[in-house]
């Protein structure tokens, strides 16, 4: 069981402050509190949101996810040895 701890606050943000949208901008996907506080590392989105996020930003779901989880980084699990998926 891995329980890796990557945040998708630095994947999310760089990538709409590039696109020029404000978090106001994803008032069709969620309030812009909750992107905030999203974008703070406070909450982790559910699959959906981030998938309407990403429709949004006009980006790929896996791109932003290959970012919040670099393939170098070793993986961490509850026990202490997890295993990387390839």
């Amino acid at each position: 069981l891995v329980t890796a701890k990557h945040s998708l606050a630095p994947a999310i943000r760089p990538v709409r402050k590039a696109r020029g949208f404000s978090q106001a901008a994803f008032s069709d996907v969620s309030s812009h509190t909750y992107i905030r506080t999203m974008e703070r590392d406070l909450i982790s989105p559910p699959l959906h949101k981030l998938t309407e996020a990403c429709a949004l930003l006009e980006v790929a779901p896996h791109t932003v996810l290959s970012t919040a989880y670099p393939r170098d980084a070793p993986p961490r699990s509850a026990e202490g040895g997890g295993r990387r998926c390839s």
